[in-house]
């Protein structure tokens, strides 16, 4: 670590090291069957999005098969 500023900036000892170090890491998740899309910080701010996007028509779905279920309840007892 190196004081520039006032301010601790990390410097690597060795940056190739680090480089190879990347560049291993990457491969292994590639072999291990991760898909470049996993890295793209926007294509994963998409997949997020739709993600809360099901879940809201989930919780709408279930909030109207209450009111159904409970306009039902009231139907069956009003007309018996």
């Amino acid at each position: 670590m190196h004081i520039i500023n006032n301010s601790a900036v990390i410097v690597p000892d060795n940056p190739v090291q680090d480089m190879d170090l990347i560049e291993i890491l990457w491969k292994q998740d590639i072999d291990l069957g991760v898909s470049r899309e996993a890295y793209d910080l926007r294509q994963c701010l998409d997949v997020e999005k739709l993600k809360d996007v099901e879940i809201t028509k989930e919780k709408v779905h279930k909030i109207m098969n209450k009111i159904i279920r409970s306009n039902n309840m009231y139907l069956v007892s009003v007309n018996a």
